[in-house]
């Protein structure tokens, strides 16, 4: 077997995984360019992969963590994905009760389809929210 340099791999697997299924991009799209740190409160079986996109641009900072203890956002982040879902798991709140607890507003709302088979889908509402600081 020839040697193949680690790059190549990379590379390989960028590729692989960048011509994935990438239906958070509408709300990384709402975004403005310079937002380099993301909150994101999804519920935990879901993913924040498509909002970390391009790969090495952005950090995405997991919300609600450690669970029970309701940590606010931390300071200097502007904006945040989240769910109802993922707000319930994590903060044990509703989205009106945690968006006054942590001083944030809806800027974009889209529909997802959570649905890993296609054959039964279901729908949920993912925010893209701001903080007011």
């Amino acid at each position: 077997m020839a040697h193949r340099p680690a790059w190549l791999s990379i590379a390989a697997k960028y590729n692989y995984w960048d011509s994935m299924r990438d239906d958070l991009a509408p709300l990384r799209h709402q975004l403005p360019p310079d937002v380099t740190r993301l909150g994101y409160a999804g519920k935990f079986l879901d993913t924040s992969y498509g909002l970390w996109k391009p790969l090495g641009r952005r950090v995405v900072v997991e919300l609600g963590l450690s669970l029970g203890a309701k940590p606010p956002p931390p300071a200097g982040l502007e904006y945040a994905v989240v769910t109802v879902r993922g707000l319930q798991e994590r903060y044990g709140m509703s989205l009106p009760a945690w968006l006054e607890f942590a001083r944030a507003e809806i800027v974009f709302e889209m529909e997802r389809n959570t649905s890993l088979t296609g054959t039964h889908p279901a729908y949920e509402i993912w925010y893209l929210v701001r903080f007011r600081r």
